[in-house]
């Protein structure tokens, strides 16, 4: 593990620096003059891959270092010079979710996403990092919604902790203020999306599923097609989007 760090600190990932979530690599000697990732950064993906899936056999990360590395890998999507590396970082977050055993997941899962959001800014570099986490499967579908909401939370500062908290908050927002910042609130209502709508907190509270309904009429009825503000236009048509699949439910 103290290995597999030192390797992406040599690379240029910063692993202790709050917000830092991508790499220095342009004050990084590659060991290759060819474009695109380079081998070293390939094979320490596929090595870490290789390292969760034979946990049966022989255990080489502890539980926390598992998280600590299921965090790093989800923060490598963000790196611009990994974009040709999607599928086998996905490969290996997948790897990395089923590394955890039932008993471990949902608390691991919550430390994960707590863990990230020390590390992504808020602004749209926190919606791709919802985004990456592509929701294929029971887990990865509850670490999508973990993350979007422990983000969620720290864009409020830490001022609301549960469901009902956060979306009072959403709700209180006054869009059609002009001062109101709109891309804020195009960023609150993604990160909503993936929280809600990869939970199943919707079917069992039905009224989380009510006030989200009221979110998404306010931003999508009290923002004219006139408005002429930044993300205006954004924020109302995601929303009135999202507005239509609550009432086919």
């Amino acid at each position: 593990y103290s290995e597999l760090k030192r390797a992406l600190e040599i690379y240029g990932f910063l692993l202790d620096s709050p917000s830092n979530f991508s790499s220095n690599m342009e004050n990084v000697q590659t060991d290759s003059d060819c474009g695109g990732p380079p081998q070293n950064i390939r094979a320490w993906i596929k090595y870490v891959a290789a390292c969760f899936q034979v946990r049966h056999t022989y255990s080489i990360f502890s539980i926390s270092e598992a998280e600590d590395l299921l965090g790093v890998i989800i923060c490598l999507f963000l790196d611009r010079q990994l974009l040709g590396l999607s599928v086998i970082l996905n490969e290996c977050m997948l790897s990395a979710t089923s590394f955890f055993t039932d008993n471990e997941w949902s608390t691991s899962c919550e430390e994960v996403a707590k863990s990230l959001t020390c590390r992504v800014p808020k602004d749209m570099n926190c919606l791709r990092t919802v985004e990456c986490i592509a929701g294929v499967d029971a887990r990865s579908k509850h670490l999508r919604s973990a993350v979007a909401f422990q983000i969620l939370i720290n864009c409020f500062d830490n001022k609301a902790t549960d469901a009902e908290e956060i979306l009072r908050l959403l709700i209180s927002i006054n869009v059609k203020d002009k001062s109101c910042d709109l891309f804020k609130v195009y960023i609150y209502l993604v990160l909503t999306e993936n929280w809600l709508l990869s939970n199943p907190i919707l079917e069992d509270k039905p009224v989380i599923y009510e006030m989200w309904g009221v979110y998404l009429r306010n931003c999508s009825c009290q923002i004219t097609s006139m408005d002429l503000r930044s993300y205006a236009s954004k924020v109302r048509s995601k929303a009135s989007y999202l507005l239509q699949g609550t009432g086919n439910k």
